[in-house]
């Protein structure tokens, strides 16, 4: 996942009109926002990952500059197997990781 300023030019400006939605989203959100002031980033995060996945997925996509669709692809297989890369030299082998392991 690219960090928001490794991306240049129109690419950036692609990204930010992107995140703007769901980001929005999860800011708003009571909980999320009573939790950063309690100064609980981690449960503030967990809460706004477990609350807006849909925002949170097309975050790390547009941050991956691809679509939901694309990014799922390459994360997740249907049955919710996480999909895994490793790179081993030889090219990147896609490799099964269960879900808890």
């Amino acid at each position: 996942m690219l960090k928001l300023s490794e991306i240049r030019g129109e690419a950036a400006l692609d990204v930010l009109a992107d995140i703007m939605e769901p980001a929005v989203e999860i800011m708003t959100d009571a909980e999320v926002k009573t939790l950063f002031r309690q100064k609980k980033k981690v449960e503030a995060i967990a809460l706004m990952i477990k609350n807006h996945k849909r925002a949170t997925i097309a975050i790390m996509a547009a941050l991956n500059q691809k679509s939901v669709d694309e990014f799922m692809a390459t994360v997740m297989l249907d049955d919710g197997t996480l999909l895994t890369r490793i790179d081993t030299g030889l090219g990147t082998i896609a490799q099964r990781k269960a879900r808890g392991n």
